[in-house]
């Protein structure tokens, strides 16, 4: 099933127009996938979802509004792998020290919107395993590698992504990281309301559903700028 691959794009500065024609180019190098403004015509491409890009610029001060580090630590207290990934706490950065040289930030947020064939098939599968590992993993592992190419484009930048540059991270096997320079923390284990950030700078709601795929799936980054 064929569907379109469209950009939004939220803000028309300068430098986040510059970061989404980077994001744009090497997405494209990397999954095939055209992303382009809705203007420039109709193209197609052969998978079972199609993808939007929509970047936001917000001063430092802003973005620092959503954090709540104690609220979300308990929220990570509870997860299974609480302790098991050096991305995840405990023992990220206080997030205030960790953002205090820079002076914005630009909201990548990366919306995966699932055909309603590939959501009726998911539907009657026992696991999503192997679906999401071809889907929503295969582009979020593309977006972390767009993300490192990003802060060699603006020099002294640093993203906050997932971390997916092992299968099995070496916290597990208490052993140190293995890429300690390209490890990234992402936007709740550093203690930001991820809810209310997705919410009031896109617009947009989460989606959870008891079984298959939801409508979407969103993924949202920060590159931090001095």
């Amino acid at each position: 099933m064929q569907m379109r691959s469209v950009s939004r794009v939220r803000c028309a500065c300068r430098f986040c127009i510059k970061i989404r024609l980077f994001f744009s180019y090497l997405y494209t190098q990397a999954c095939g996938t055209e992303i382009f403004y809705t203007a420039k015509g109709d193209h197609c491409m052969s998978q079972p979802f199609k993808t939007e890009v929509i970047t936001r610029k917000l001063p430092i001060e802003q973005l620092k509004l959503y954090l709540s580090p104690e609220e979300t630590l308990a929220a990570c207290e509870a997860c299974p792998e609480y302790g098991k990934r050096w991305c995840c706490p405990p023992g990220v950065p206080d997030p205030y020290t960790y953002l205090s040289p820079y002076s914005e930030a630009f909201l990548i947020g990366v919306k995966v919107i699932y055909s309603e064939e590939i959501r009726a098939q998911s539907r009657e599968m026992a696991s999503l395993d192997q679906l999401q590992d071809s889907l929503f993993h295969k582009v979020e592992h593309q977006v972390q590698c767009i993300l490192l190419e990003l802060e060699h484009e603006f020099p002294h930048s640093v993203s906050i992504s997932t971390c997916l540059m092992c299968r099995r991270c070496a916290r597990k096997d208490d052993l140190p990281c293995r890429y300690l320079n390209l490890m990234r923390y992402n936007l709740t284990a550093m203690g930001f309301r991820f809810t209310d950030l997705v919410k009031n700078e896109f617009g947009l709601e989460l989606q959870w559903v008891d079984k298959g795929l939801p409508e979407y799936h969103l993924m949202v980054s920060a590159l931090l700028i001095k």
